[in-house]
């Protein structure tokens, strides 16, 4: 989901939602909220219930991917991606307006930076009693077995990534193995990290966002942006990398973990 899409689905959220009257009791507004969390869960038990797995991680990146080969009839994956799609609906619906400067914002946010630096240890989201099972790191931020040395090496061999984070304060980034992660939050920081690289150099980051919180559900958008420089030294337009994605997130008594990956491109 685009940054577009998520504010239109957030605007048509708007005009579909009823707003209380003053004679509406506060306990109607929590109930009708209570019952489209129902809803939300009950969808979820179901996603977890039809999912599969990609073949057995390699040792160096032991995640997997989440899969819905089981639903073998169009109808069955209708449903499945109907259900997921109500989901976000729902988190838009009512989280829009949810600040993410809280506890459970930053340990959010801190989850998908380690992730998107390719560390972390972001699991998926599962019934009681299922083994843990790791996410694999998005883009190109896993490592691989090297046939020539039989070590264990990195993709992309940066030891640096900057990630744009919404405005956020006191944010405190994960560390990552392996990697130094530099944090801006917000527009006005992020206009002062690609001053720093220079106009004249390429400047990419992960930008997070936009991002949606709604009690233990949360929508999460991440791409990967490069902005070439140019030699008269004006810094070039973005550009979007291949690599973006929209995440489906639910927080248990555990901590974040990763529902679906609703969208790619």
């Amino acid at each position: 989901m685009t940054a577009a899409t998520l504010a239109a689905c957030a605007r048509t959220a708007a005009t579909t939602r009823v707003e209380p009257t003053p004679a509406v009791a506060a306990a109607d507004v929590d109930s009708s909220e209570l019952r489209a969390h129902g809803i939300a869960d009950s969808l979820r038990a179901q996603i977890i219930a039809r999912a599969d797995w990609s073949d057995a991680p390699d040792s160096c990146d032991p995640g997997v991917l989440r899969t819905f080969t089981a639903d073998s009839s169009s109808t069955l994956q209708a449903r499945t991606t109907a259900g997921i799609e109500r989901i976000e609906q729902l988190v838009v619906a009512y989280g829009l307006d949810t600040p993410l400067d809280t506890r459970a914002g930053h340990e959010l946010l801190r989850e998908v930076v380690a992730w998107e630096a390719g560390g972390g240890n972001l699991r998926w989201d599962a019934r009681p009693g299922e083994p843990d099972r790791r996410a694999l790191a998005p883009g190109l931020g896993g490592r691989f077995r090297n046939p020539k040395t039989n070590r264990c090496e990195r993709y992309v061999q940066n030891d640096a990534v900057t990630i744009a984070l919404p405005a956020v304060t006191h944010f405190v980034p994960p560390t990552v193995t392996g990697v130094k992660v530099r944090v801006v939050a917000g527009a006005p920081a992020l206009l002062a990290a690609r001053a720093s690289a220079g106009a004249a150099n390429p400047f990419s980051y992960v930008r997070v966002g936009p991002v949606v919180l709604w009690r233990d559900y949360a929508l999460v958008t991440t791409g990967r942006v490069t902005e070439a420089g140019t030699a008269a030294g004006a810094a070039g337009a973005p550009t979007p990398d291949v690599g973006n994605a929209t995440y489906l997130l639910h927080r248990g008594t555990d901590g974040w973990r990763l529902l679906v990956i609703s969208r790619t491109w």
